[in-house]
């Protein structure tokens, strides 16, 4: 059941709604905008809002508006602090824009209301990884890894198996980097990211072998 639905919320802006994600999700964010805007325009409830802002700021982010894209995340967060999406798309955006301090501090609000959200501690670990804080940024995906729900999705836990391999090649653990490639490669065997990522591993780790 949607939110319109469980709130008897004219169905004339669930309508709206459901054409602009439509939109988005065939990477036609201008168009999509349109339709988010006059959901805002015409919906008082704040939940509903909050979630039309929530996708009306990735549409923003899509087409490389982040300003505008925060200040979106931020009017849906104000109307809805607990709203863990609208702090993990937040950010993404700030991520792409190389504030990856303010990602980090904004990633442990996500966590403070869920402490083994998978985007929140994936994004906290490739921002620490970035500033040089590899040792903690480990910590996170060690506990992204062992609290991958039974029922995610592939592309999911690819990216927690990928990212922690990753990560544990700038830390010189060459093995275990090797085993979380492994653990994506079962996952799907032509993952090209995971191929790439074993076979950094394997270098670096012969490389070694070489100089000894």
């Amino acid at each position: 059941m949607s939110l319109f639905k469980q709130k008897n919320i004219d169905m004339g802006n669930s309508s709206i709604f459901l054409k602009g994600v439509s939109l988005s999700k065939q990477g036609k964010h201008q168009k999509a905008l349109k339709y988010f805007d006059e959901v805002l325009k015409t919906c008082s409830d704040r939940q509903v809002n909050s979630n039309t802002l929530k996708y009306k700021g990735n549409s923003l982010i899509q087409l490389k508006r982040y300003n505008e894209s925060i200040k979106c995340f931020d009017e849906a967060l104000e109307k809805d602090p607990e709203h863990v999406e609208a702090w993990l798309v937040k950010v993404e955006s700030l991520r792409r824009q190389g504030r990856y301090e303010d990602t980090i501090k904004y990633c442990d609000k996500a966590l403070a209301i869920n402490p083994i959200n998978l985007g929140a501690l994936i994004g906290k670990g490739i921002s620490l990884d970035t500033i040089g804080k590899s040792k903690e940024a480990i910590e996170c995906l060690e506990k992204a890894s062992k609290n991958l729900p039974e029922a995610i999705d592939v592309d999911s836990a690819l990216v927690v198996w990928v990212t922690k391999g990753t990560i544990l090649i700038n830390l010189g653990r060459y093995d275990e980097a090797i085993s979380c490639c492994n653990r994506a490669l079962e996952l799907n065997p032509e993952n090209i990211v995971a191929k790439n990522t074993k076979q950094k591993a394997l270098n670096q780790k012969n490389n070694i072998h070489k100089r000894i």
